[in-house]
């Protein structure tokens, strides 16, 4: 029998203190973490509604709020605009967006410092694993 702590217990702390510094960029902003999310899928450019939708319940980012009613504040909010079945980032959404992206990529390089580069890949891999695993698990409960 081991006594070393699960492997959960880091990613769980970890996951919470990462969770708690990004909501503190997102309350400075006025931003909820879901809203974060979605200007997140669009700054890579336009999508559909069903891509966006797709990528806001695989990513399990809208909490109890339906992705459809996300969607709709975000364009009723002007942080998102759409046209026809497409959906994009508004200008005003890239200025609140921009700046927080930039804060959280300083944040990340602050966190990596100094941690090699082999670790940080042995990280990544190890961590997407678990993902894909849990992701796994998660649809055979779900069904």
């Amino acid at each position: 029998m081991t006594t070393a702590e699960p492997l959960t217990r880091y990613l769980g702390k970890a996951e919470r203190t990462l969770q708690s510094l990004l909501q503190t960029q997102l309350r400075a902003a006025g931003m909820t973490f879901p809203e974060w999310a979605v200007l997140t899928f669009l700054s890579g450019g336009p999508l559909t509604r069903q891509q966006l939708t797709d990528a806001v319940v695989k990513g399990h980012v809208a909490g109890a709020r339906d992705p459809a009613d996300l969607i709709k504040a975000m364009v009723d909010r002007g942080l998102a605009e759409a046209s026809g079945e497409r959906l994009a980032m508004t200008a005003k959404g890239k200025e609140i967006f921009d700046p927080l992206r930039d804060s959280v990529m300083k944040i990340t390089a602050e966190l990596e410092f100094a941690i090699s580069e082999d670790d940080l890949a042995a990280t990544k891999r190890t961590l997407q694993t678990i993902s894909e695993r849990a992701a796994r698990m998660l649809a055979i409960a779900e069904v």
